[in-house]
């Protein structure tokens, strides 16, 4: 009698544990099932981050920050380089949440942001090696050169008033990043607030100063 009781005893005791364990597995399927729902479009986050939303805006740097890397490293093969046009583009797009048009995919029109930032900024490197290995010109080319310098020299007066001009936070940052050569990340440790802060902090700046600079020459100067 006492073995059947102890034999029912591990019978219910083994039922206990199987509901036990359906119930557990349903409940992490259900867990699932609604995380996916909860997932947003691209085309979502886009209409959110028209609406200024920085959650939106994490959502889509977290989300394309490693892909659009890549690409930037397949031609670059620096990795400074390569986050500092990255994160370039994620400022742009920023820049420009309110009037931004996507006709496709979100994820090519950043790939081809990338790539474009990319010879861009190879095109720079290969002027600046040219004009480093330019012969002595002629006298009429030498004082356009002249000319040129000192227009440029007034520019760059000119954009130091405007950035001396510049809320604090903005001007900390847009100085580590344009005139020391800090990337973003290196900013965000340096002054130990979170990255999406120093990449608001340096689109604003932009904004201002381009704002400043409208109608006139040089603006590549701060680009």
């Amino acid at each position: 009698m006492a073995s059947i009781v102890d034999l029912q005893t591990i019978i219910n005791t083994y039922l206990i544990l199987a509901f036990k364990l359906i119930k557990f597995t349903l409940g992490d399927l259900y867990t699932v099932m609604i995380l996916r729902q909860n997932v947003q479009t691209d085309e979502e986050l886009l209409l959110l981050l028209s609406g200024d939303s920085e959650k939106a805006f994490d959502e889509l740097y977290n989300r394309y920050w490693k892909k659009l890397f890549v690409v930037a490293m397949q031609t670059l093969k620096d990795q400074e380089q390569a986050e500092e046009i990255v994160h370039d583009v994620f400022l742009k797009l920023w820049s420009l949440r309110t009037t931004l048009k996507v006709e496709k995919s979100l994820s090519l029109y950043l790939a081809a942001a990338v790539k474009y930032h990319v010879l861009n900024h190879l095109a720079k490197q290969k002027r600046r090696a040219v004009l480093w290995e330019k012969k002595p010109q002629p006298v009429q080319e030498a004082e356009e050169t002249t000319a040129d310098w000192l227009r440029e020299k007034e520019l760059m007066l000119e954009l130091k008033y405007a950035v001396s001009a510049l809320p604090d936070k903005c001007r900390i940052v847009y100085t580590m990043s344009r005139e020391q050569g800090l990337t973003t990340k290196q900013i965000s440790a340096e002054l130990d607030i979170p990255l999406n802060t120093v990449e608001s902090q340096l689109s604003r700046s932009l904004k201002l100063l381009r704002h400043h600079f409208r109608g006139k020459l040089g603006m590549f100067l701060f680009f």
